[in-house]
């Protein structure tokens, strides 16, 4: 430090022109951060929650220094990779093969074009039209697809369930149980949706941490 001062002194630089500088390499710093939040929140749906988080915090950086502004950029950045939790990735793969697995062989009296979601309640509906051959086959059918859900375990206990009611033969058992299997499934959608939007709002968070470190990234 001293070297540093004598220096500094030798160039002519005072402590005021010091503290100009850093203030404005600061300054510099905070302005890469919110311009990387501002970038990234655009990417996001109109109205999201991600969405509205990153552009709040980005216009409080306007009254932030710079160590307060990166500790509130962690804060979120830990927030938000709360909320993404563990799993995404393998929960996000079984929604994706049961969706792929309806859409290639649709549940009785629903369609390719329906959700997972959507064919569970459509094959509720049918519930009391279907023969017992079509009950049965229909509760093996389930119970692969439980099977298969390991990463969504409300899922896969939802599936079970209306795969034991269409093996009981009772058609308004049946229709209770995929009608609540249906809502499992819209349920856990939404929450895969929330935890993905969550961990994109994350990266961009962690962007703009180094956007603020590397004068290169700004």
């Amino acid at each position: 430090m001293l070297v540093v001062a004598a220096v500094a002194l030798m160039l002519g630089e005072s402590p005021a022109d010091r503290h100009r500088v850093q203030a404005a390499e600061d300054a510099a710093a905070v302005e890469r951060a919110r311009g990387v939040l501002e970038e990234r929140a655009e990417a996001f749906p109109e109205g999201s929650e991600t969405r509205e988080r990153l552009e709040e915090l980005a216009a409080s950086l306007d009254a932030r220094s710079l160590e307060d502004s990166l500790e509130a950029i962690a804060a979120l950045e830990a927030e938000l990779n709360a909320t993404v939790g563990r799993g995404l990735d393998s929960a996000m793969a079984a929604t994706d093969g049961l969706n792929a697995s309806l859409q290639a062989q649709p549940l009785p009296g629903a369609n390719p074009s329906q959700s997972a979601a959507e064919q569970l309640a459509a094959a509720g509906a049918a519930a009391a039209s279907m023969s017992a051959d079509e009950r049965a086959e229909l509760a093996e059918r389930l119970e692969r697809l439980a099977a298969t859900q390991v990463a969504a375990p409300e899922v896969a206990a939802a599936l079970r369930d209306a795969a034991a009611a269409a093996a009981s033969g009772d058609p308004s058992a049946m229709s209770g149980a995929l009608g609540a299997a249906s809502e499992a499934v819209a349920s856990n959608t939404e929450s895969l949706a929330t935890r993905a939007a969550a961990r994109a709002g994350a990266s961009a968070t962690s962007a703009a941490r180094a956007a603020a470190a590397n004068p290169a990234q700004g």
